[in-house]
């Protein structure tokens, strides 16, 4: 397996996903509590990039062996795997690495801070398993859009606030019970809201362009449930809900007037959307939604840090 070969295998291209969410929750975390722990950061950074491209290798992987659809061409087929006649053996060593890498810099990460973030590690670590492993994964059922958006969006960035702020104790353990600030707890999974909807159009877009082969492979996701024509209803709405977000949060003053900088995306991300909507194509239209979440976050995470510049 070459390069390119791997890169294909962890769709690298959706990797960004996984590490928006560490930098708006490190952001969100320099405004609201004034810290920051640069050694936690590079060892969840790590961590984090490598438990994305473990899920989506299984998951290529399961698929590959799962396939019950043999195409005329196998080039026509998005697994590389099947599309390039790699041996398994491969993809499974390449696994075993990466699984290494996340337990090491996971459990660096834990010594760092607390047990909390073990606990939310192990619980995204099963989420990411069952997500393709088992007689039911999630990426065969009409959850996937909510288990990834929730993980990769809100528990991601729920995350990447706690390993800076663990000592300041709104979240923990006293006594036999567990403490929870379930006003920080909010505030947060609110400032996490726009990368939760955008992570799960990519999702979304991904089941919609993969509906026909999906079905062909025993694959029902959410626009086999719903059809193709509310799921692009729901893909539409769920940009609209994005902006709606961030404007709330900055009139409540929980983010700064800074991020309404978001908005300059507004008319990009449109036609974006209706082009998407239009000719769903997983090789000429998908990447538009990977590249909708990447204009949204980046806008959305310079106007954090132009809020601590102007400090």
């Amino acid at each position: 397996m070459n390069l390119k070969q791997f890169f294909r295998f962890v769709e690298i291209q959706t990797k960004v996903a996984s590490q928006f969410p560490l930098i708006l929750g490190s952001l969100f975390c320099v405004y609201q509590y004034g810290r920051f722990d640069w050694l936690a950061f590079g060892l969840f950074f790590t961590a984090l990039l490598s438990l994305d491209m473990f899920t989506t290798g299984l998951n290529n992987l399961f698929d590959a062996r799962r396939n019950r659809y043999q195409f005329e061409n196998k080039r026509d087929y998005h697994n590389v795997l099947l599309r390039d006649d790699l041996p398994f053996k491969w993809a499974e060593i390449i696994l075993l690495v990466l699984l290494v890498i996340v337990l090491i810099t996971g459990l660096g990460l834990v010594f760092q801070t607390d047990l909390i973030v073990l606990a939310l590690g192990m619980i995204s670590f099963g989420i990411a398993l069952i997500y393709s492993y088992g007689p039911v994964p999630i990426n065969h059922t009409p959850f996937g859009e909510i288990l990834s958006g929730f993980t990769m969006g809100g528990l991601i960035t729920f995350l990447a606030v706690y390993i800076h702020t663990h000592h300041l104790g709104w979240v923990g353990l006293q006594g036999d019970y567990l403490q929870l600030n379930l006003r920080e707890i909010l505030r947060i999974g609110l400032v996490g809201m726009p990368l939760i909807l955008s992570t799960a159009n990519i999702m979304l877009a991904n089941n919609m362009s993969d509906l026909h082969e999906d079905r062909q492979n025993g694959r029902y996701t959410l626009p086999h449930y719903i059809g193709l024509d509310h799921s692009k209803h729901l893909f539409s709405f769920n940009y609209l809900l994005i902006y709606l977000v961030i404007t709330i949060l900055v009139i409540t003053q929980v983010l700064p007037w800074t991020c309404l900088i978001v908005f300059v995306t507004l008319p990009r991300v449109h036609r974006h959307v209706r082009t998407f909507v239009s000719r769903i194509n997983k090789a000429e239209t998908f990447g538009l939604a990977v590249v909708n979440y990447q204009l949204i976050a980046v806008s959305y995470c310079l106007g954090l840090a132009a809020s601590l510049v102007m400090l």
